[in-house]
């Protein structure tokens, strides 16, 4: 299989620089997400150190840039944010290196553990390509998208999985009900909802069917987050949703939709008794804080929030415990290194192959593996990133920017519960949408500067003959708009 997938990504690269970029960056994502999330983890594994698959596409990104080196230093010029992504990227290497030289860590595993974390190169990716040829994209994923949420939803009721099919993406049950929870939703799930959703109010397309196409679709993404019941992606989605509706929705539909959201919540409280757990338990985790519990040992039992700031706590403490620690935290450990082995963490779940509790990596919240491995500077540089590309994608009447700061804000809120932010195949799409949203802020000026070539060469040419052409030119752009 391994030897398919490496045919498969040296096409993406063929295709890239034969001016297939659309063709290529389907090929990328396919390779990035698992083939849409779709095939076993296991399948993408081969005997030359590539085992996940974003590996494959972390391949076709560097033969890719080493190809357009000289674009891609264009890019890097006249964009902040790619300077940014740049820089930190360096620190991470930077961290990689020490954590080899210095620290005397296996290379192999180092660079293992540091892969995750170099998830800013899909934006560099992103950039290469012009704002026509990203937009295609984005519409090609469109229909893929819904599809597989058409496909999430039907697990709950076959009790089969079918997104990310390799077992452990599931919860499998819920409290004291027999329902499963299926974890794993679609990873472009709520940036195409969020698209949905400024595609209604903002009244795209004239025709009942176009209408009808946008409700019919932002209801199938919407009832994903619902169905998974997780209660940070509804938290996040509701979050997101409210920073679109302040810009599309009338202040007076939005307070009865707010209302009939509350009622709605409230019946299905009274009426389920799955709710009425995840509920509960919510409460009981809101409690646990304001008491104090997350700071016990024990804090794994008080509730799922207590745990995980208990988590971050631990290893927060710990990297504040020696100056060494600050700048980069104990490097690019590995799991499986005998350091870690040694550190000697309480609270964490508990491993299936010793027993104890993991020590240095988390599937539960992505900062307490940011802060052990990256130390200090890496979080203050990732979150500088993050607070930077918010400010900067351009106005409210950017669709690509509303979006992508709707997205944001979801994946802010869900990182506490979740390890997204070492997730290269999660970051993908806040990446291509953050590369959205500044083509979408650059095109105006280059447009500008289309219409003003041809009058500045029209100057060049002397005498009546000259105001000829100037008008030629002009009217020549007029049609061309």
């Amino acid at each position: 299989m391994w030897i398919l997938l490496f045919l498969i990504t040296s096409w993406s690269i063929f295709a890239f620089i034969t001016n297939h970029q659309r063709q290529s960056l389907l090929i990328i994502t396919f390779l990035a997400t698992g083939g849409f999330q779709l095939l076993p983890i296991h399948w993408f594994w081969s005997p030359v150190l590539l085992v996940k698959p974003y590996d494959y596409a972390y391949v076709a990104m560097g033969a890719i840039f080493l190809m357009r080196s000289r674009d891609l230093g264009k890019i890097v010029a006249q964009e902040f944010l790619t300077k940014f992504a740049v820089l930190y990227m360096g620190l991470l290497l930077l961290i990689l290196v020490s954590s080899v030289a210095v620290f005397s860590y296996s290379p192999v595993q180092s660079l293992q553990s540091a892969r995750v974390f170099f998830w800013p190169a899909f934006l560099l990716l992103f950039l290469l390509v012009e704002r026509p040829v990203l937009e295609r994209f984005v519409s090609t994923l469109y229909p893929i998208v819904i599809l597989l949420s058409l496909l999430y939803l039907t697990q709950p009721i076959t009790g089969k999985t079918i997104i990310n099919p390799s077992g452990e993406y599931f919860n499998p049950y819920l409290g004291s009900t027999d329902i499963k929870r299926f974890l794993s939703t679609p990873d472009f799930l709520i940036f195409f909802l969020l698209l949905a959703y400024h595609r209604l109010w903002s009244f795209e397309g004239k025709s009942l069917a176009i209408r009808l196409g946008h409700w019919l679709a932002f209801v199938v993404l919407s009832s994903v987050q619902i169905v998974s019941l997780t209660r940070s992606a509804i938290l996040g989605m509701v979050a997101a949703l409210l920073y679109l509706s302040k810009r599309l929705v009338n202040p007076v539909f939005l307070v009865l939709f707010l209302s009939a959201t509350t009622v709605s919540v409230a019946v299905a409280y009274s009426t389920s008794t799955a709710i009425e757990h995840r509920v509960d338990d919510s409460l009981k985790d809101i409690s646990s804080i304001f008491e104090g519990r997350f700071l016990s040992l024990n804090a794994a039992k008080d509730g799922t929030l207590s745990f995980r700031i208990a988590h971050v706590n631990e290893r927060l403490n710990h990297v504040l415990d020696s100056a060494r620690r600050w700048p980069f935290g104990l490097g690019f450990v590995h799991e499986d290194s005998t350091l870690a082995q040694s550190l000697g963490f309480k609270i964490g779940i508990p491993s299936p192959f010793t027993g104890r509790a993991i020590q240095v990596d988390s599937g539960d919240i992505a900062w307490s593996v940011v802060i052990i491995k990256t130390g200090l500077a890496g979080l203050g540089m990732l979150l500088a990133f993050l607070i930077s590309s918010f400010f900067l994608v351009g106005n409210t009447n950017n669709k690509a920017a509303v979006v992508y700061r709707g997205g944001l804000i979801y994946f802010v809120v869900t990182s506490f519960f979740s390890s997204n932010l070492v997730s290269p195949n999660v970051m993908l799409p806040l990446m291509l949408f953050l590369a959205l949203a500044l083509r979408s802020k650059e095109e105006p000026s280059a447009m500008r500067q289309q219409r003003l070539e041809p009058v500045a060469a029209g100057r060049n040419v002397s005498g009546a003959f000259a105001g000829a052409q100037q008008g030629h030119f002009a009217n020549s752009v007029v049609k061309s708009q």
